[in-house]
């Protein structure tokens, strides 16, 4: 069937959600608070209010946790 992850996949995948999990662990809190604020759904200027801090600071953040992360991920492959 196309289209249907095999079991194989699966692993990979959770290996891969573990290895993310464990990286966003290792983010310092600057970065690691307001992004995974963004992953759970919260909006900009949410994360700009309950943190008192400016939204683009927030956005920048956000963006350099994502380099951070993508740069120690490139590692795994």
């Amino acid at each position: 069937m196309v289209g249907m992850p095999t079991r194989m996949s699966a692993a990979l995948s959770n290996i891969a959600s573990s290895d993310i999990m464990l990286f966003v662990g290792q983010l310092t809190p600057t970065y690691r608070i307001p992004f995974l604020m963004y992953v759970d759904g919260y909006e900009y200027k949410e994360i700009a209010a309950d943190l008192g801090i400016p939204i683009g600071t927030v956005k920048s953040r956000i963006f350099n946790a994502r380099l951070q992360l993508r740069t120690k991920l490139e590692f795994i492959r």
